[in-house]
């Protein structure tokens, strides 16, 4: 018997209308970026078409709209012959539209699941029927896949796919097709944007150039103005990510500039930190009275810490470079400050947690937040601190210090906590 043509009910120019409203109703100001493609294919057919396997060509147009989500329209073309004795070749043709959920997978893949809607179309249907010419008319079909992405370069993407379509007609059919071929990312924020560094827009410029007020540091400790909550504190001082002064022997020298970092509270201090000596008045010219020697006071001891006492230092995520555990200098007066408290504190222990937010997976959150950690412990052994007090931890990305989303934000959570815990008496 011939084979009998399909529905012509649902054509070409139906599909691509629906999907040009699907794509033409969303919100300009949502997408993140144009997503252009090209693919070689290799489509077989169902046996009930009396086709062979065939290989053709397909483009997209495609969306990146919120969240994980993005839309395409698709055609493809091939040119199959049939699978009978008349070997006639038949022209299909398919206009659909997708819906696409995509997940990243480590720094330039993107595997996707999508699915959506087509219009197949099988050449064009003769007045009278011949036996073993293939199929003609068109068909709806709904359709699915799978594919996945690879980032050659901030526009450059391989693309492949997987994908089966349904005939929606009383002749009942299923088409498997595989695809492959060169995706472009145009504009916006694509995945292979958040792959690569981001570059800092307040960097390589001098200080006098940098009119955004976002970018600047008006006293110097590297914290931003935006999330400086203490914006008079000393140059060369230490400070904690809210840009406030540590001082952890509590004698009002921060940090950094303190050469006596275990001085009492209550013992009088000059501008370095340690103990003042106060000044012996002269006695009155008039008088003849001769000099007296004035006794030296002995330096009281530095006050011991109550027993158990913790005390935290917070090396900002400044000081370290995206995605790497190179320790900048600006954490030198800092550490070296907790190295003359474990000298002075024979018997404490150092406690090193390392954190990392730089978009990266878990995993390799975790795996960069113990490098930074062993930076650290590194420093102190090479001041002289013996390994065996020092502990250090990569804890990954949490907890985080700061909700938000901006790079002040991740920079800040980008850092290294460093303890000290005396021996309990």
């Amino acid at each position: 018997m011939p084979q009998p043509p399909l529905p012509a009910s649902v054509g070409p120019a139906r599909t691509v209308l629906v999907a040009g409203l699907l794509l033409s109703g969303l919100p300009l100001s949502a997408q993140q970026h144009f997503e252009v493609s090209a693919a070689g294919e290799l489509r077989r057919f169902d046996s009930q078409l009396e086709l062979a396997t065939g290989v053709g060509i397909a483009g997209r147009l495609g969306y990146w709209i919120v969240g994980p989500l993005s839309v395409e329209g698709e055609a493809s073309y091939a040119r199959p012959r049939t699978d009978t004795p008349l070997r006639e070749r038949v022209g299909v043709t398919t206009f659909g539209g997708w819906v696409l959920l995509n997940q990243h997978l480590g720094k330039a893949g993107t595997l996707f699941l999508k699915g959506g809607y087509a219009g197949v179309s099988f050449g064009k249907c003769p007045s009278v029927s011949i036996p073993g010419s293939g199929p003609c008319g068109s068909a709806g079909a709904i359709q699915g896949g799978v594919g996945g992405r690879y980032a050659l370069s901030p526009v450059i993407h391989l693309r492949t796919d997987a994908t089966v379509n349904r005939s929606l007609t009383d002749l009942k059919f299923s088409n498997v097709s595989i695809q492959a071929g060169i995706a472009l990312m145009l504009g916006g924020k694509g995945r292979v944007r958040d792959s690569e560094p981001v570059k800092d827009p307040c960097s390589g410029a001098p200080n006098a150039a940098r009119n955004d007020a976002a970018c600047r540091d008006s006293d110097g400790d590297g914290i931003r103005d935006p999330l400086d909550q203490c914006a008079e504190t000393p140059k060369g001082g230490a400070v904690d990510v809210k840009g406030c002064s540590i001082d952890s022997d509590h004698d009002g020298v921060p940090d950094g500039i303190d050469q006596c970092p275990s001085t009492a509270a209550t013992i009088p201090v000059d501008a370095t930190g340690c103990p003042a000596q106060r000044p012996v008045a002269a006695p009155p010219a008039e008088q003849a009275a001769p000099v007296q020697p004035v006794p030296v006071q002995p330096t009281p001891a530095p006050a011991k810490p109550a027993p158990g006492t913790q005390r935290t230092w917070v090396l900002p995520g400044s000081v370290w470079p995206y995605r790497a555990a190179v320790l900048s200098s600006d954490a030198f007066p800092t550490l070296d400050s907790i190295v003359a408290v474990l000298k002075a504190e024979p018997a404490a222990r150092v406690e090193v947690s390392g954190y990392a937010y730089d978009r990266l997976i878990p995993a390799d959150d975790t795996r960069l937040s113990q490098y930074r950690a062993d930076a650290i412990r590194s420093y102190l052994t090479f001041k002289g601190i013996p390994v065996s007090r020092i502990t250090a931890i990569g804890r990954g990305s949490q907890p985080l210090i700061d909700q938000g989303s901006t790079e002040e934000s991740r920079t800040a959570n980008r850092r290294v906590e460093i303890r000290i815990i005396p021996r309990p008496d």
